[in-house]
């Protein structure tokens, strides 16, 4: 088996034995109160643009 296999399968392992504790986990979430999209902050005109990216190509410089 390579390196890689066993680190998944113990990974794997470690996640089964801990189900319990994930299952009661997940039923208290369920049970948590919620809210509600509209109570969330409604972002701007200016965070709803996509970001910009400058990328230097190195083009403009001749070696």
């Amino acid at each position: 088996m390579t390196r890689e296999l066993l680190e998944l399968l113990w990974v794997l392992e470690a996640t089964v034995e801990r189900e319990p504790e994930f299952a009661e986990l997940l039923t208290e979430i369920v049970a948590s109160e919620v809210f509600n999209a509209d109570e969330l902050p409604q972002p701007t005109e200016d965070e709803r643009k996509p970001p910009k990216i400058e990328v230097d190509t190195g083009q403009d410089r001749l070696h």
